[in-house]
C-alpha cells in the first residue's frame, strides 16, 4: 500500500463497505453521511493520504503511520469522526472522545487522523 493509492474500507463484523453518500450527516450538519453498504458503489473508494510531512504521495505506508482518507468521488471530502456539541461538559470536551459514546463517522472538509494498523487476512 502506498500513499495516494485507493481502496475500500470494509467492516469485518457486518461484511459491508464504508461508503460516503450525498445526504447530510445526522450529528455534524456540515458533514456528509457515511454508512455501511453491501455493494459499496462509487462513494466507497478512499485515497490514503499522509497526515505528517515526513511522508509523501508514492511512499510506502508503514505500520503505525498516521493517515487521512479522502473520498475519490467527492473531492475534498475526508473521513472524519464528529462529536456533537451536546456532549460538552462544563464547556469542555470529555477527556477522551470515546467516553461519550456519541461519535459519528462522516465525511467533512477537515480530515480526522487515524493510526493505521496493517494486517494480512487468512
Amino acid at each position: 500500500v502506498t500513499y495516494g493509492s485507493g481502496g475500500q474500507l470494509w467492516s469485518f463484523g457486518s461484511r459491508r463497505c464504508l461508503t460516503q453518500r450525498k445526504n447530510r450527516a445526522l450529528r455534524n450538519k456540515l458533514g456528509m453521511e457515511v454508512c455501511l453498504l453491501e455493494d459499496g458503489g462509487e462513494g466507497s473508494w478512499w485515497q490514503v493520504l499522509p497526515a505528517e510531512k515526513i511522508r509523501a504521495v508514492g511512499d510506502a505506508v508503514k505500520n503505525g503511520d498516521r493517515v487521512a482518507f479522502e473520498n475519490f468521488k467527492y473531492t475534498k471530502s475526508h473521513l472524519c469522526l464528529s462529536q456533537p456539541y451536546d456532549t460538552l461538559h462544563d464547556g469542555r470536551m470529555p477527556p477522551h472522545p470515546c467516553v461519550s459514546q456519541r461519535l459519528e463517522v462522516n465525511a467533512y472538509a477537515y480530515p480526522a487522523i487515524f493510526r493505521l494498523r496493517l494486517f494480512r487476512s487468512l
